[in-house]
């Protein structure tokens, strides 16, 4: 089982780090049992189905390059993955690569799962079966990816090769914006901000009974609602108020451009860190009304019990950091000076212009 979880992972490395997808299989003979008695390499996809190099057309064979050279360029990089077992569950946890060859994958409880690499050797450590399998680097699909020279034209049977033009990233205002334009700066897509302004119950402003964002989305907090006199006047009163103040932002940071459609796209929501959550809901919720097809929440930095609890709003959670010590997000940041609205809308520009 392990030795399948390596392979989906090594497949998946290549489509999720880039903006294009190549989908490949390694072309080398799977080894038996490399890791033991109780394991083997398995392929799961159909090689009839993997297209020959002599049948790209000059865009496919730019996109493989795109990700080959995304490779080979690589010294270092961390995050977090969401991984889909042969059982069909959602095994999510963090990594660490860097070359030559040395990586670390961390499954997140309730998997007490650890894999690594010390650029020779690859070791799989399974606490709960107390098994620790060994198996050299070059014998499994990481080869592909952590070699000095990658070429998926020439070790890979590539199975498709598409572009990606349908990722944009969302940024919360203002904090978010500055980590979000680096977020869509590095991807290559575009960025906007979507901004969401909490309904506070008068008299106790903290207490959320909803929220409104981007779009002339609203959702309420029918719990609260619920223990509140005279709700709905209440909502209409408060909600007119904050709507004067988002379109007022709306109009300040966008210079009276449109919001942009999500309808069908994977929309990055960016903030600068995750304390409550209760913004971040608020906007994924009213994302999801307007029809995202992919919502995926990434922060650098969050209260551990908030990125596990927030999984429920987004279909993938990318939180880099949830340190048990979590405070506030501002101890993790060594400027946390106030992002100003000028901030915001010089780095929209930016955003909007080639290559910067």
């Amino acid at each position: 089982m392990h030795a399948r979880f390596m392979a989906q992972l090594a497949i998946t490395a290549v489509v999720a780090l880039a903006p294009a997808w190549v989908l490949a299989q390694d072309k080398k003979p799977v080894p038996p049992n490399p890791v033991g008695a109780g394991g083997a390499w398995t392929q799961s996809v159909n090689k009839d189905a993997a297209i020959k190099g002599e049948e790209f057309d000059k865009k496919q064979i730019e996109l493989i390059q795109k990700v080959t050279g995304y490779f080979n360029q690589m010294t270092e990089i961390k995050g977090g993955f969401v991984q889909t077992s042969a059982d069909n569950k959602r095994l999510r946890g963090k990594f660490y690569v860097k070359q030559p060859g040395r990586f670390r994958f961390d499954y997140s409880p309730p998997s007490r799962l650890v894999i690594l690499s010390d650029g020779q050797y690859m070791a799989i450590q399974d606490f709960d079966m107390k098994t620790d399998d060994r198996v050299e680097l070059s014998q499994t699909p990481f080869r592909l990816l952590l070699r000095k020279d990658v070429d998926l034209l020439r070790d890979a049977q590539i199975l498709e090769v598409k572009e990606v033009d349908d990722v944009i990233v969302l940024a919360l205002p203002r904090g978010g914006v500055p980590v979000g334009f680096e977020v869509a700066h590095r991807l290559k897509v575009p960025l906007d901000v979507f901004v969401v302004r909490k309904l506070g119950v008068p008299g106790h402003e903290e207490l959320a009974m909803g929220a409104i964002a981007s779009g002339g989305v609203r959702v309420l907090n029918e719990d609260v609602l619920y223990v509140i006199p005279d709700a709905q006047a209440i909502v209409e009163m408060v909600t007119a108020t904050e709507r004067a103040e988002l379109e007022r932002r709306e109009r300040n940071y966008r210079d009276n451009r449109p919001a942009p459609d999500v309808k069908g796209k994977t929309v990055i929501l960016v903030d600068d860190g995750l304390a409550t959550g209760a913004t971040m809901r608020a906007a994924a919720a009213a994302l999801r009304q307007q029809g995202a097809a992919k919502i995926v929440i990434a922060v650098p930095v969050g209260a551990p019990s908030t990125c596990h609890e927030i999984r429920n709003a987004a279909d993938d959670v990318i939180c880099l950091s949830s340190p048990g010590s979590f405070i506030g997000v501002g101890q993790y940041y060594e400027d946390f000076s106030q992002t100003t609205d000028e901030e915001v809308r010089d780095l929209l520009v930016q955003a909007q212009t080639p290559d910067l």
